[in-house]
């Protein structure tokens, strides 16, 4: 199964009238629970040069821009204060002059529904994301796309 997406943000407060576009290729392997993602970004010109991210801990990125790099804080596998409750933090740095960058990771999101609140009856269950023969369900706060913060 193939998805594109083109997904365009709003970068941070300290860059609040900066739009980062994003145009995806995510592919989906429902058997495997995984994903594999292309993603290229594409910066305002003044986008600071470090740049933090956050992206499911499943997921193995890299950057395929000469001179960028991708540096994990704190072994990359740290809580975020966010909503999510979990993430991968990573540092993006762009070289001079280059604003356009390819990321690219692939891995599992494969999150069990959970009883939210009380059960009763008409329990409500949740996920923060899945990939599966059964179906598929990721919103933001699974992280599948990397979401950008200012450093």
């Amino acid at each position: 199964m193939v998805v594109a997406v083109c997904v365009v943000l709003i970068y941070g407060t300290a860059q609040a009238a900066a739009v980062i576009h994003h145009n995806l290729d995510a592919r989906l392997d429902p058997a495997a629970h995984a994903i594999a993602v292309r993603d290229r970004v594409t910066f305002p010109a003044t986008t600071a040069r470090g740049i933090e991210l956050l992206l499911h801990p499943g997921l193995s990125p890299r950057v395929e821009e000469p001179g960028a790099t991708l540096t994990p804080i704190d072994g990359g596998r740290r809580a975020s204060s966010g909503e999510s409750g979990f993430a991968a933090r990573y540092l993006m740095t762009l070289p001079p002059g280059v604003d356009t960058v390819t990321l690219v990771y692939n891995g599992a999101i494969d999150h069990p529904l959970e009883q939210v609140g009380e059960e009763y009856d008409r329990g409500q269950k949740e996920t923060r994301g899945t990939i599966s023969d059964g179906g598929v369900f990721l919103s933001g706060a699974s992280l599948w796309y990397p979401q950008l913060e200012a450093p």
